[in-house]
């Protein structure tokens, strides 16, 4: 379980790590070269444990190259995590289909993570959250940007931006000014949200991961 180095013994559980790229988001492949760490596997369930949500089921399916990928609830967990490309994962192998579950930024720091009424979620980057309204669907849809948020992390003009959903989807779309006084993100906002299935209600969490680009997490009502 997570903590086991604080016995003062030497961590002696195989272990992997992944980089999350795109294709990662999804599903995750297993190393093939662990496999033969997992030879006590005997149901199509894994556990994983992370210090923010404790013990999570997702599915095991092995294809018939002989890989073993988490699959259903997988996505989840991405998401339960506020994960972004680049972050590393480092798998602990405890037996019994359990893995501990150490996340890591591209910057090599483990991740911290704070109480967020939706989720736990990550504080490496500065975020806003809307909740849907009917001007945030349609055909003339926009979000408008918080003054504080805008005002601390985004430059007072019009620039495109970049909106990633949590499994690595990008799509391009406008911030402007709006009313002559507010950002708002317009422009390529409704096909992001069309392809998303973003309805009135739900809450959207936007991540600005670099001055170009927002990741968006979505928690429907």
């Amino acid at each position: 379980m997570l903590g086991k180095r604080d016995t003062g013994r030497p961590d002696t559980r195989p272990c992997f790590f992944k980089i999350m790229l795109p294709p990662n988001f999804t599903q995750l492949r297993i190393p093939h070269h662990f496999n033969g760490q997992l030879s006590d596997i005997n149901s199509n369930q894994a556990t994983l444990t992370s210090r923010t949500c404790g013990n999570w089921e997702v599915e095991l399916v092995k294809d018939d190259k002989g890989d073993i990928y988490f699959t259903q609830r997988w996505p989840e967990f991405v998401k339960r995590h506020s994960l972004v490309p680049l972050d590393v994962l480092v798998f602990k192998y405890n037996g019994d289909s359990s893995f501990d579950v150490v996340i890591f930024d591209k910057n090599g720091t483990v991740r911290n993570y704070h109480h967020h009424h939706h989720q736990e979620s990550a504080s490496s980057f500065p975020s806003f959250e809307k909740k849907m309204q009917s001007s945030n669907i349609g055909s003339k849809s926009l979000v408008q940007i918080p003054k504080k948020f805008a005002t601390e992390h985004l430059p007072h003009s019009k620039q495109r931006i970049t909106l990633r959903n949590s499994d690595g989807v990008s799509s391009s779309a406008s911030i402007i000014i709006f009313s002559r006084k507010y950002l708002a993100i317009t422009g390529g906002w409704k096909v992001f949200a069309d392809f998303n299935s973003i309805k009135k209600g739900d809450i959207c969490t936007f991540e600005l991961i670099d001055q170009s680009t927002m990741q968006v997490h979505i928690f429907r009502k």
